[in-house]
């Protein structure tokens, strides 16, 4: 029998942290760019995420 174990990998998401760490800003310009609708996040309640399809869409755009 195998010890390899079987798992699905989801889709990844990121914090808004993990993105301010990312592109070394601030929490608050995260925040702005999601609100003014250049970045796209999933929100559940509270809780922001951004997919990883969607920070590369942004980053190849261009932040600025």
């Amino acid at each position: 029998m195998s010890n390899q174990t079987n798992t699905i990998a989801g889709p990844t998401f990121y914090t808004v942290r993990q993105i301010s760490e990312r592109h070394q800003v601030h929490e608050v310009s995260v925040r702005r760019w999601l609100r003014e609708g250049r970045l796209r996040a999933v929100r559940l309640g509270r809780v922001v995420r951004v997919s990883a399809d969607e920070l590369q869409r942004f980053e190849e755009a261009g932040r600025a």
